[in-house]
C-alpha cells in the first residue's frame, strides 16, 4: 500500500505492471490524482474509513468465480462509493455481471488511455451521485406517501382511527372471521350529554375531554384492538378474537375508565364525563360495517332513553354464545356478578417486584401488587374502577391488603414489604386493625405503608394521625406516585413519610427530556431536606438507570430489575 494519506482512489488487484501503469496515469497533470493500492479486498476494507475513497478501481483476477475474488465483500462494504471493473478482452461477460451487480463501469485492459478513463471514472461519479439523489428522493416520497395514508386514516384531534381507518379495520377483521370464527364485537361509545359541556365551556375545553378520553379508553384495551372516532363525541371499538361475554367485560372496563375521574380543564375547573355503549356481534353473514352499527345504535338508545352510563347488549346472543344468560341487556347482570366476586377475599392473591439499590443491583425488598380472580377485572385499575361504582372501594382494597400481607410471610426476616393503601380506608379502620394484622405472626418483617398521592384528596392533615401511629410502631410510609401531576410538597411536609417513591411517568424517557430531569432534581432536593429515602419507579432501561444513578437517586424498581411475580 503507497504512504499517501491523502489518497482519493483505491486500486485493488495483483497485476503490478497494470497497478504501475495506472499509478502513472494518475500521477499525470491531466488527473492530478493520488492512489493506495491493495493486494487484496479485505486489506483494502481495513482502510476504508481511514481513506474514504471518491473511487474503488478493482482489476479481476485470473479465477472465475466472483465470491471466491472478493467483489461480492467489496460490494456490500461500499455500496456508496462508485466501483470500476478492469478486466482482459476474454472476461468481458464476467465484466457485465459485475455490472448487474452494482459495479458503475468496466474497462478493458489495453484499450483505455488516460482521456478515457477519465471519462469513465466521471460517468461513474455521476452516476453514484445520482444513485444516491434517486435513494434519498425515494425515501422522502415514501415518508410523504406514510404521512398521508397516516392524515387520511387518522382523527387529527385524538389521534385515534378515522372513520376510513375504521371500515379499512373492519373489512380486514370480517374477512379474518369469516376465515377462523373467532369473533368479532363493536362497541359504540357515545358520550352522555357532551353538547351542553361545549355548549357551558366552549369547544376548546370540549376538545381537551375528548383527548382525556381517547386516552383513557387506549389504556382498557389490548394491542389488537381498534379504537375510532367518528362523530364529535361518538367512539367505535373493535375487539378482534372476542366474543359477546368477554365484549360485555370490555365495554364495562371502558365505561368505567370513562367514569373514573374528572377530567381538568381550563382554570383547573374538573368536568365529569360518563358514556353509554351499544355492543355489537359481528358474524359471517354480516355485509359492511354500517349494517353493524345501525343495530348497535338502536341498543345504545334504547338504553340512554332508559338511563345512561350503562351498557346495552342483546342477551339472547349472549346466551347463544354459550353465557349465562342472566343478563338484562343493560349490562348491569354482568357487573352485578363481578361486584359480587369483589366482595370475597379469595378473589385477590399479591405479587411482588423487587426493589433493588441502583449502585449495585442488589434487592434490598419488595413491593406488593394486587391481582383479582375476577376474569376482565385482573388488574387494579379494573377491579377499583368496578369497587368504586359499587361503593366497595374500601372493602377491596382492605382485601388486597390481607392477601399482600400473608404473600410476605415466607420472605427472611428484617425483608422491607411495601404495601398499598388507599388513604380512604385507612380512615375507614382504625390504625391498630392493620398493625395486628402486619405483627400476626413474629416474621420481623420490615413493612412499609404506601399511600398514593394522587389519592390524598384536599389538605391531608387527616392522615397525620394514623400515619404517626404506624411510624411509633416501627412501620415506615411511603408517599407513592410522587410526581404525578399534582404539588406533593403539602403531603411531603404534613405527613414527614420515609421514604418517596417518584412515579414512573417521571423517569420514563428521562435520557432525552431535560424538563423531567429538572423536576426530579427539584424533588430530591425537598426529599433530601425532609431526610427522606427516594425510590424511582418504572425503570425500564439502562438508559434511565444511568441518568437516574447520576442524580443520586439511590434506590429503583422496574421492568429492568424484574417483573411482578
Amino acid at each position: 500500500m503507497s504512504s499517501q494519506d491523502s489518497a482519493k482512489i483505491f486500486l485493488i488487484g495483483t497485476d503490478t505492471g497494470e497497478i504501475s501503469s495506472l499509478r502513472q496515469i494518475f500521477a499525470s497533470p491531466s488527473m492530478n490524482s493520488s492512489a493506495a493500492c491493495f493486494r487484496s479486498v479485505p486489506e483494502a476494507l481495513r482502510f476504508l474509513s481511514q481513506y474514504q475513497p471518491q473511487m474503488i478501481l478493482f482489476d479481476l483476477p485470473s479465477e472465475p468465480n466472483l465470491r471466491e475474488t472478493g467483489f461480492f465483500l467489496l460490494m456490500d462494504q461500499v455500496r456508496d462509493i462508485p466501483v470500476v471493473i478492469m478486466t482482459d478482452s476474454a472476461r468481458e461477460e464476467t465484466a457485465l455481471e459485475c455490472l448487474s451487480r452494482g459495479a458503475q463501469d468496466y474497462l478493458v485492459k489495453g484499450r483505455y488511455d488516460a482521456g478515457c478513463l477519465l471519462r469513465v471514472m466521471r460517468y461513474a461519479r455521476d452516476r453514484e451521485r445520482l444513485k444516491r439523489e434517486v435513494i434519498t428522493l425515494n425515501r422522502e416520497l415514501d415518508t410523504v406517501q406514510s404521512r398521508l395514508e397516516k392524515m387520511t386514516m387518522l382523527d387529527p384531534l385524538t389521534d385515534l382511527l378515522n372513520r376510513h381507518g375504521l371500515r379499512e379495520a373492519f373489512s380486514r377483521e370480517l374477512e379474518i372471521l369469516r376465515r377462523d370464527h373467532t369473533g368479532l364485537i363493536l362497541l359504540t361509545v357515545d358520550l352522555d350529554n357532551f353538547e351542553q359541556i361545549n355548549q357551558a365551556m366552549g369547544r376548546a375545553a370540549g376538545d381537551v375531554i375528548l383527548r382525556e378520553i381517547a386516552g383513557r379508553i387506549r389504556t382498557t384495551l389490548r394491542m389488537s384492538d381498534y379504537v375510532a372516532r367518528v362523530g364529535s363525541d361518538e367512539f367505535i371499538i373493535l375487539l378482534p378474537g372476542t366474543r359477546l361475554a368477554e365484549g360485555v367485560r370490555v365495554a364495562e372496563k371502558v365505561r368505567l375508565a370513562i367514569a373514573q375521574a374528572s377530567v381538568s380543564v381550563h382554570s383547573g375547573k374538573g368536568v365529569y364525563v360518563t358514556a353509554s355503549l351499544g355492543i355489537g356481534v359481528a358474524h359471517a353473514a354480516t355485509l359492511s360495517l354500517d349494517q353493524l352499527l345501525s343495530k348497535t345504535r338502536k341498543l345504545l338508545y334504547r338504553s340512554k332513553s332508559e338511563g345512561k352510563n350503562r351498557v346495552a347488549y342483546d342477551p339472547g346472543v349472549l346466551t347463544h354464545q354459550g353465557g349465562n344468560g342472566h343478563g338484562n341487556g343493560n349490562g348491569n347482570g354482568h357487573l352485578d356478578e363481578v361486584h359480587t366476586a369483589l366482595q370475597r377475599q379469595d378473589q385477590f392473591r399479591a405479587l411482588k417486584q423487587p426493589i433493588v439499590d441502583l449502585s449495585d443491583g442488589r434487592n434490598v425488598g419488595y413491593e406488593f401488587l394486587s391481582r383479582s380472580l375476577v376474569s376482565g377485572f385482573e388488574m387494579p385499575d379494573d377491579f377499583f374502577r368496578a369497587s368504586m361504582e359499587a361503593n366497595l372501594l374500601t372493602l377491596v382494597d382492605h382485601h388486597c391488603f390481607r392477601a399482600c400481607v400473608e404473600a410476605s410471610y415466607p420472605l427472611e426476616k428484617e425483608t422491607a414489604c411495601h404495601i398499598n393503601i388507599f388513604p380512604s380506608t385507612l380512615m375507614d379502620f382504625p390504625a391498630h386493625h392493620f398493625l395486628e394484622a402486619l405483627k400476626e405472626r413474629e416474621n420481623q418483617l420490615k413493612y412499609c405503608i404506601e399511600i398514593s398521592e394522587q389519592q390524598i384528596i384536599g389538605e391531608p392533615s387527616y392522615l397525620a394521625r394514623t400515619v404517626k401511629t404506624f411510624k411509633d410502631q416501627g412501620v415506615q410510609i411511603a408517599i407513592d406516585d410522587v410526581g404525578f401531576g399534582r404539588s406533593c410538597l403539602e403531603s411531603l411536609v404534613l405527613l414527614e413519610p420515609d421514604i418517596v417513591k417518584i412515579d414512573k411517568k417521571w423517569v420514563m424517557g428521562i435520557k432525552e427530556d431535560e424538563t423531567r430531569r429538572r423536576s426530579l432534581q427539584r424533588i430530591l432536593k425537598v426529599s433530601s431536606v425532609l431526610g427522606c429515602e427516594v425510590v424511582a419507579e418504572g425503570i425500564e432501561t439502562p438508559d434511565e438507570l444511568e441518568v437516574l444513578k447520576d442524580l443520586g437517586v439511590l434506590y429503583g424498581q422496574g421492568y429492568l430489575f424484574g417483573h411482578p411475580a
